[in-house]
């Protein structure tokens, strides 16, 4: 609802007697309807809300809790523990519900099995707001607001007109009658109240403290905001600012503190004040001499033009300096500078009514000009590194977006028109005034960062930034200049609109890029440049193609190091329709290929040395069958060596059809019986984990695969001989189960009901690595001044050690140590245990553990390779840094060696 106040003289009619006092009260009324969002899908998964209908505010929905599910059910789940403030306790029961607000108290994190996994506490200032509404023998609305609608407590209030503008009616009355009356001014403060801020209302209810759940929390400070320094009630802002923000540690010790000062902030709406009146002129038919122009001013509860804001808030603050602790007490201080730039302003030159009125103008405010890091010094505080930062506006315009329009009062001919009672058909557009409104709009980006290192020699690094193309506003090139060692590089990036300075692009490329450009795939960088001084370090390029209807993917990756020619490093031969690559092959003519599952959102396998028509693998739980044709949907949910399901080929054989006559290809599962017939040929027992035994086929003069018999099997994999696979699987929004590697050995990967990481196992099962999640709240002191978690073990070491046997009493190569608990509170108290193993030269090996590229059992040991260097070629990345690609291979004592790798790393700078 809104309420104005206006004066009308009538100049024109003795008879009217003076000036005339009129109340308004219009009011409109909106209807909202509520959408609330239900959930979100995606693929592998689901976001659920879910809401009460059991509110007891004026709303009827909450939002209860969220929950988090993959396709196989509930990963995780965010229950909101909610209450009220409440101030309804004096009400009838039909006004209850307007003097409540909702207030959240608590999050609770919960796991799969719906147990808390952990729990953050909500606190808020205290303070009660007033009803929405609120009974008193009548209905009576809730008034007490500043001028920007926050609460300033003012409950005597009984209407929004601002109380500020008594002196002006009284000057208005003597301009207009050389006489003021004091009926309209009574009548004027009768009905109108403060609208001032008061700063302790505004914070009422505000979220003052977070408590973490290792029972710790972080309080916070608020201040009113101002326009001065000094906080005067004439330069209060609507709206509160940080004061402080503190951080206490479980037992309530102060662990950390920063506080903030702020400049005088610049009202994003200036004049609000001034803002709430104004005075016009009316046309009207009077009872005497017809139409008639008269003076009239008017009073509202809002704002003629709207207040407008920056993220929210109605004032900006041009510097802050954060302390560390308490000012000129703490370790240290940091001053952030800020750009400001008022809105697009139309004032007096259209119509006065509207001289507040402005446009959004944000993009223009709120970038870092300069950042000043201080540290604590005898006589106050030393800087140590500052930042300055420039800006350039970029594509700066204005456009049209609506009118201000106002009847025309002191044009003769609208009275003479209007007295002539004109059809409401004939065009009037003479007798209105009219100003244009205009959004101004552009981009202010930086072209300049400058950072200075006191602390060491005031060295000075100076980053210019360069927008060349006038098509988009990306980078198009970034200089680096450090002073004190007269350094220099340049980096050159193009993109697809940048095209036409790109060299040597093939016609598919071309047309890739132009496709590119119509569907607005712009950001993406094609061509980089690292020039250091005039020299070029390192170049890049990336040739994209058409693979589909608007799919536009990489094809070719280009690799230029110092003045040699571009050179492709990586061709992608294929994706699937979701643009996974499925095939690429390396500058080295070694071919990668990757099998996508899981509604092609994570990889089964990645193999190295095959084409993807050449590889198959699954693991039978996951919805793609990884290259095979499985001739059942049936899986084994009850036993299974990786994953969540194996295959029983009672149920059906698999096949793989299409390979190359000419090659030799391997087949290799995991059974928990004995072979399976591949081709109808049984196969080779490699080794038998936890009741499973791997089993490898060599295939050779065949384009088909057959996989059949009467076991389970689990872990199929086909490839080239020489090619070497990686498989996995997975819980989708969890994580990696299983990782197997090349030779087939299995690490396994477990998961809490938080769906949190908890122990690696080895192909054994036996545990690698544990991990466990405890918070400082159940902390207890054993007595020896060592704080330990309540219930965990506190193991002490005996001193013996044994070497480690696997299950089948094989030695490992690794040494045990044995421990005993000694605390008290935990459930293995006194219990004697075996560490894991860890390597050792005194403990024996047998052959099968003698695993990893880097190792070859030689003469009865595990002998770990070393590396011979060939070759050293120096380059520069694409951020100017001096790189090294090291040419090497592997080599052992009996001669043998492997092939030559390269690996690229940080070169040594010269001295």
């Amino acid at each position: 609802m809104s309420y104005k106040y206006g004066m009308s003289v009538d100049a024109c009619c003795i008879l009217a007697g003076g000036p005339q006092v009129q109340f308004q009260t219009p009011s409109t009324q909106y209807t909202y309807y509520r959408k609330l969002i239900d959930s979100i899908q995606f693929t592998n998964g689901s976001i659920k809300f879910v809401y009460q209908q059991d509110r007891i505010d004026p709303l009827s929905d909450r939002l209860a809790s969220i929950r988090i599910s993959n396709t196989a059910g509930l990963i995780k789940e965010v229950e909101l523990i909610q209450s009220y403030f409440d101030t309804s306790e004096n009400q009838p029961a039909d006004y209850k519900k307007y003097a409540r607000r909702l207030k959240l108290d608590k999050i609770k994190f919960k796991g799969n099995d719906s147990h808390t996994v952990n729990a953050y506490g909500f606190g808020y200032e205290n303070g009660i707001l007033p009803p929405y509404k609120e009974y008193k023998g009548y209905e009576v609305s809730n008034f007490a607001q500043d001028y920007w609608g926050y609460y300033n407590g003012n409950s005597a209030a009984t209407s929004l007109l601002p109380n500020t503008y008594r002196d002006r009616i009284a000057m208005f009355l003597w301009k207009r009658f050389s006489n003021i009356s004091q009926s309209v001014l009574d009548q004027y403060s009768s009905r109108s109240f403060s609208r001032s801020v008061n700063p302790s209302a505004a914070k009422a209810c505000m979220l003052n403290r977070i408590v973490y759940p290792t029972g710790g929390y972080t309080q916070f400070d608020f201040e009113s905001n101002s326009t001065s320094y000094t906080n005067d009630e004439q330069s209060l802002v609507g709206g509160q600012r940080i004061a402080r923000i503190t951080t206490f540690d479980s037992l309530g010790r102060n662990v950390q503190m920063k506080n903030y000062s702020y400049d005088k902030g610049s009202l994003i709406s200036p004049n609000i004040a001034t803002d709430f009146c104004y005075e016009t002129t009316k046309l009207h038919k009077t009872h005497c001499i017809g139409y008639c122009v008269s003076s009239v001013l008017f009073i509202a509860q809002n704002p003629v033009s709207p207040i407008n804001t920056f993220n929210g808030v109605p004032i900006f603050y041009g510097k802050v300096i954060e302390y560390e602790g308490y000012p000129g007490l703490g370790s240290g201080k940091t001053e952030y500078e800020f750009e400001f730039e008022d809105d697009s302003g139309y004032g007096s030159g259209v119509l006065d009514k509207y001289r507040a009125f402005t446009t959004d103008k944000s993009w223009a405010r709120g970038q870092l000009i300069r950042k000043k890091i201080y540290k604590k010094a005898d006589n106050g505080f030393s800087l140590i590194k500052s930042i300055k930062n420039s800006y350039t506006k970029i594509k700066e315009g204005a456009f049209k977006v609506g009118q201000i329009c106002e009847v025309s009062t002191i044009a003769p001919n609208l009275m003479t028109f209007l007295a002539l009672e004109a059809p409401a058909t004939t065009v009037m557009t003479d007798h209105f005034e009219y100003g244009d409104v205009y959004m101004v709009t552009g981009a202010k980006m930086l072209t300049q960062s400058v950072e200075t290192d006191y602390a060491n020699d005031s060295l000075e690094i100076v980053k210019n930034i360069f927008y060349d193309n006038p098509l988009h506003l990306y980078p198009t090139r970034i200089q680096t200049y450090t002073r004190a060692k007269q350094d220099s590089s340049e980096k050159i990036i193009r993109y697809a609109q940048d095209a036409a300075q790109i060299s040597n692009l093939t016609p598919s490329a071309t047309a890739a890029i132009n496709g590119m450009i119509l569907n607005n795939m712009l950001e993406v960088p094609i061509e980089q440049t690292v020039i250091n001084k005039t020299t070029v370090a390192n170049k890049s390029r990336v040739d994209f193609k058409k693979w589909g209807d608007n799919r536009f993917y990489e094809e070719i990756g280009y690799e230029q190091v110092g003045n040699s020619t571009l050179k492709p490093r990586i061709r992608y031969n294929s994706y699937d329709e979701k643009g996974n690559p499925t095939a690429a092959q390396m500058i080295d003519n070694i071919n990668g290929v990757n099998i996508w599952g899981y509604n092609q959102s994570l990889i089964l396998a990645t193999v190295k040395n095959a084409n993807v028509d050449e590889v198959a693998f699954t693991s039978f739980e996951s919805d793609a069958d990884g290259n095979w044709s499985i001739s059942a949907s049936n899986r084994n949910t009850s036993g299974f060596l990786t994953g969540k399901a194996s295959y029983s080929l009672r149920d059906g054989a698999i096949t793989k059809n299409g390979l190359q006559q000419t090659s030799g290809y391997f087949v290799s599962y995991w059974s928990a019986g004995g072979s399976a017939l591949v081709n109808n040929n049984t196969g080779t027992a490699i080794t038998t984990q936890n009741g499973w035994t791997l089993f490898r086929h060599k295939v050779i003069n065949s384009t088909n695969v057959t996989v059949s018999g009467n076991v389970t099997i689990d872990e199929l994999r086909l490839h080239p001989e020489g090619a070497q696979m990686t498989s996995y699987t997975h819980t989708p929004l969890v994580g990696a189960t299983s990782i197997a590697d090349a030779k087939n050995m299995i690490t396994y990967y477990e998961y809490d009901q938080f769906s949190r990481l908890t122990t690696i196992r080895d192909a054994k099962r036996m545990v690698l690595k544990q991990l466990s999640y405890s918070y400082a709240d159940t902390i207890v002191n054993p007595g020896n001044s060592q704080w330990v978690y309540d219930g965990q073990p506190i193991l002490v070491g005996t001193g013996n050690t044994r070497c480690e046997k696997d299950n089948d009493s094989l030695y490992t190569g690794k040494v045990q140590s044995e421990a005993v608990d000694t605390n008290p509170k935990s459930p293995s108290y006194q219990m004697r245990m075996w560490s894991k193993g860890y390597p050792s030269d005194t403990c024996p090996m047998d052959p099968k553990y003698c695993i990893g590229e880097d190792n070859k059992y030689i003469n009865g040991k595990c002998e770990a390779a070393h590396y011979v260097t060939t070759n050293i070629e120096i380059y520069y990345d694409a951020n100017g840094k001096k790189m090294q690609a090291v040419t090497y291979h592997k080599a052992w004592s009996d001669g043998s060696r492997g092939p030559d790798l390269v690996k690229h790393e940080a070169a040594a700078e010269e001295s």
